[in-house]
C-alpha cells in the first residue's frame, strides 16, 4: 500500500501481454499463459481472458475425473466391482469426493465394459446424435448410473439431460418417461418428503439405519444421510436421539423387536400369564410376540399386580413324565379264524458228496539256530592265508614311501600327548642349514661362517689409510 492507505493501481495490460492471452489461453489456459508471463498471476490472468471473451480448453474427461486418476482411479474401480460399497467410501478411500469418484469410474468402465461414450464435439459438448442416444436410454428406463456407464457421462450431464427432455415432452403433451427402474426404489432415486419424514419418524423411534431403511424401503446409504441431517438439526436445539448422545454416537442398545403392542396384545398374554397360568415361552407365540418382548411385558404385569396388593401365579408346568392313559372299554369283536398255513411240499434230499482229500504239505527243514551256524562257519570255513613275511626296506626308502603317501608316518616319540604329530617340510631350509644338522648328528661341532665385511671409515682407527682398499 501507499503512503496514504491506499493499494496502489494495477498496471495496465501492455499490447504485448494482450496478443499472449489472446494467443495462447484457448490452447493452455490461465496455468500455461501463466508461466509465459511470470508477473502476471493465474488468477489476473482468467480474468483478463473472461473480460476479453476467450475460453480456455476444455478437457471432459479430466473434468470429470477430478483428483481421482491414476493409481487412485484403479482403486475406485477395485472397490466399485466388489459391490455393495458406497460412493461415499469409494471416495474416501481414493482421496476425492464421492461425486468425483461416480464420475470418474463410470466414464473409466464406459470403454472396459465394450460401451461407446456418447459423441462429443471437439471443445467437449455432447453432439445432436450423443444427446439423442441419452434419451434413447431415458425412453428404455435406464437408472442415472447405468446411463453414466453406458454412455460415459456424468452425473450432471445426465440429469440436466433428463429434466430438459422432460420440459419438451411436457411442453408437447406427449407421454412422460417411464419410471427409472420400472418404479421399483434403489439407492440414489430422488427421494420425495413423505419418505423422509417416514424415515426420520423411525430413527426417532430407536431404530437403527437397517432396520429403519427395511421398514420404509429406503437405502441404507440414504438413511444413513436422513440421520446425519437429522443429528445435525436436534443437536441445534439440544436434543438428542433415543439412546445417542448429541453427536449421533450410540449410548445403548435398544432391543430389535418393536417393544410397543397393542392393548388387545397386552390383554390377551395378561389372560394367557394371570387366568390360564401358561409360561411365558408358551404364551409369547399365542399372543403375537416374541419371547424377548414377552418376558418384559410379563415383569410390567408382574409389577402392576404387586402395585395393587396381588401376586404373579406360578405357571402350571407339563410333567416331564407321561400321564397314564385311562382305561376305554372297548366292545368285543369276534375275530376270524386264522386260516392254516399253505404246508410246503418236502424237498428232495441232497446227492451224497464224496469227502474231498486234502494231501498235507511238507513240513520245512528245521532253521539252525545262530550258535549252530557259527559253529558250522568255524568248521567248515577254511582258514586265512597267512601273511607274506616282510621285507626289510632301507629307512631312505621308508622315508620316500612316507613323503608320497605309500606308507603311515610314523609316530613321533618327542611330540605332545594327544597332538598332531609335526611335520617338517625338509626343501623350505637352506644347503648351508641341512649340512649343520649332519654334523650334529655326526658328533662334530657347530661351524660358525662369517662373511667377510670391510668396516666402516667411522669406526677404523686408521680410516685414511683404509679408505682407499
Amino acid at each position: 500500500m501507499s503512503g496514504n492507505g491506499r493499494r496502489p493501481p494495477h498496471p495496465r495490460w501492455p499490447a504485448e501481454d494482450l496478443d499472449t492471452v489472446r494467443q495462447w489461453y484457448p490452447l493452455e489456459g490461465g496455468v500455461g499463459v501463466a508461466k509465459r508471463m511470470p508477473h502476471r498471476s493465474k488468477v489476473a490472468i482468467t480474468a483478463k481472458a473472461n473480460g476479453m471473451g476467450l475460453r480456455g480448453p476444455k478437457n471432459w474427461r479430466n473434468a470429470a475425473a477430478g483428483n481421482c486418476s491414476g493409481e487412485q482411479l484403479e482403486r475406485a474401480i477395485e472397490l466399485y466391482e466388489r459391490g455393495n460399497i458406497a460412493w461415499t467410501d469409494i471416495g474416501a478411500a481414493a482421496g476425492c469426493s464421492a461425486t468425483s469418484a461416480q464420475n470418474a469410474v463410470l466414464i473409466a468402465l464406459c470403454e472396459r465394459r465394450g460401451f461407446a461414450p456418447a459423441e462429443r464435439t471437439e471443445r467437449g459438448s455432447i453432439t445432436p446424435a450423443g444427446i439423442e442416444r441419452l434419451r434413447e436410454l431415458m425412453r428404455q428406463g435406464k437408472k442415472g448410473v447405468e446411463i453414466q456407464l453406458e454412455a460415459g457421462v456424468t452425473a450432471s450431464v445426465a440429469s440436466r439431460e433428463r429434466r430438459a427432455y422432460e420440459r419438451e415432452l411436457a411442453v408437447a403433451g406427449a407421454e412422460p418417461l417411464p419410471a427409472r427402474n420400472d418404479g421399483q426404489p434403489y439407492s440414489g432415486v430422488r427421494l420425495t418428503t413423505e419418505h423422509r419424514r417416514n424415515v426420520e419418524s423411525l430413527l426417532l423411534q430407536g431404530f437403527g439405519i437397517i432396520l429403519a431403511g427395511r421398514k420404509s424401503g429406503v437405502g441404507q446409504q440414504s438413511v444413513r444421510i436422513i440421520r446425519a441431517d437429522l443429528v445435525r438439526r436436534l443437536k441445534s436445539v439440544g436434543v438428542a436421539m433415543p439412546g445417542c448422545d448429541l453427536d449421533g454416537n450410540r449410548l445403548e442398545t435398544i432391543s430389535a423387536h418393536p417393544l410397543k403392542k397393542s392393548d388387545e396384545e397386552i390383554a390377551k398374554l395378561r389372560a394367557l400369564l394371570v387366568d390360564q397360568r401358561l409360561p411365558v415361552k408358551d404364551a409369547a407365540p399365542l399372543a403375537g410376540m416374541s419371547t424377548a418382548v414377552a418376558y418384559k411385558y410379563a415383569r410390567a404385569i408382574a409389577d402392576v399386580l404387586a402395585a395393587d396388593g396381588q401376586e404373579m401365579p406360578k405357571p402350571i408346568r407339563a410333567s416331564p413324565k407321561r400321564a397314564a392313559r385311562p382305561a376305554i372299554a372297548v366292545a368285543a369283536v369276534p375275530r376270524p379264524e386264522p386260516k392254516p398255513a399253505p404246508v410246503a411240499p418236502p424237498r428232495p434230499a441232497p446227492p451224497a458228496l464224496t469227502p474231498l482229500v486234502v494231501a498235507k504239505p511238507a513240513e520245512p527243514p528245521p532253521v539252525p539256530s545262530a550258535t549252530a551256524r557259527r559253529a558250522t562257519n568255524l568248521v567248515l570255513r577254511p582258514p586265512p592265508p597267512a601273511p607274506a613275511p616282510a621285507r626289510a626296506r632301507d629307512p631312505q626308502e621308508n622315508e620316500v614311501l612316507v613323503r608320497h603317501g605309500a606308507l603311515p608316518r610314523p609316530p613321533d616319540p618327542l611330540a605332545k600327548r594327544g597332538t598332531r604329530p609335526r611335520e617338517v617340510n625338509v626343501l623350505a631350509f637352506s644347503e648351508e642349514f641341512l649340512e649343520q644338522l649332519r654334523r650334529v648328528a655326526a658328533g662334530q661341532g657347530i661351524v660358525e661362517v662369517r662373511p667377510i665385511t670391510r668396516p666402516a671409515p667411522e669406526f677404523s682407527g686408521c680410516g685414511s689409510s683404509l679408505a682407499g682398499i
